[in-house]
């Protein structure tokens, strides 16, 4: 076998490293525009590929959740890497994204689990499966012939959230749409709230853990945390609730898994206790390998300062490994 002589090597690096800087002066300027409110930009990130460098990855993420008592959920994951990389043994091949759509309705449903191409346009992003469409603040989701939801800024607390964590050439930038929803899941009439997120990274996976829970009044439950494998504990944790009026910063914050696929979540004057009704593992195989476990939680008691305010539904993540 050939090997590269040393000026391509350095010609590899310096393209590599130009792309890593474009991406980032990219994000940093939509996080400017953003906070000038100039939402077409908006959309502009969310229905775009990104050029990506060496170790960069872009994927989207969607969950909606039921407002009726039920426990009605419905997640949406889509995504490509530059390097290599297979999703439950799904490799992302020419230009394609490996894509898991899955749902509760009753009962737990497979949509898809497999690579398939991603089209884009100025206003949406489709594939033979499910299209996402719109612009700022209104989008639609369509699976199919049995699902059509329909989104519009949430009524309740900010419409969106941006983060922008680069040091150098490394970082990750997101950004998370807060929507309400109406429309029809799996035949049924569906009524709730979502989160839409698109992630834009530039670092190797490592694990964390991360909390969402919505309650019927509109309040959020929020908890991410990377953890350190070796000590096997959460550390840089950051916490949330949002009551339907006001965000409130949550300190030491903890998620402990309890036997019986129970979970408890607490920290300074709260706790929450939840219980797993349905679970979908994905494993990411590359330059490493990355176990990610998304469980579908029903929150069966939840109390903050002294008060209670009753049940919710919403996701656990568990994500474990590392991959370049």
């Amino acid at each position: 076998m050939k090997l590269p002589q040393l000026k391509q090597v350095k010609a590899y690096g310096r393209k590599q490293g130009l792309r890593a800087k474009k991406a980032i002066k990219r994000f940093e300027s939509l996080a400017r525009l953003l906070k000038k409110r100039d939402y077409k930009k908006v959309d502009e990130f969310f229905f775009s590929r990104e050029e990506l460098p060496f170790s960069g990855k872009e994927y989207w993420f969607m969950n909606f959740v039921s407002n009726k008592g039920d426990k009605t959920q419905l997640v949406l994951t889509f995504g490509r890497s530059e390097l290599p990389m297979s999703i439950n043994e799904r490799v992302d091949l020419n230009g394609s994204v490996a894509a898991v759509g899955w749902l509760y309705n009753g009962k737990k449903k497979v949509l898809w689990d497999k690579a398939m191409k991603l089209t884009q346009e100025k206003r949406g992003l489709k594939t033979k499966e499910f299209s996402f469409t719109g612009s700022y603040p209104a989008y639609e989701l369509q699976i199919g012939k049995n699902t059509l939801l329909k989104m519009k800024k949430r009524r309740k607390g900010a419409g969106y959230e941006i983060t922008n964590t680069f040091v150098r050439s490394l970082g990750v930038g997101l950004i998370n749409l807060y929507v309400d929803v109406s429309g029809v899941l799996d035949g049924k009439r569906f009524t709730g709230s979502g989160y839409v997120q698109k992630v834009a990274a530039i670092t190797p996976f490592i694990p964390w853990r991360w909390v969402r829970i919505s309650f019927q009044n509109g309040a959020i439950l929020d908890f991410f945390a990377p953890r350190i494998p070796v000590a096997e504990r959460e550390f840089m944790s950051s916490a949330t609730f949002f009551d339907g009026k006001k965000k409130h910063a949550l300190k030491n914050t903890t998620l402990k898994k309890l036997a019986g696929d129970r979970w408890l979540l607490s920290g300074d004057g709260f706790a929450a206790y939840l219980r797993s009704y349905a679970f979908k593992p994905f494993v990411l195989r590359g330059v490493g390998e990355f176990h990610y476990d998304e469980y579908f939680v029903e929150c069966l008691d939840f109390h903050y300062k002294n008060k209670e305010f009753g049940k919710g539904i919403g996701i656990v993540e568990d994500a474990y490994g590392l991959i370049v």
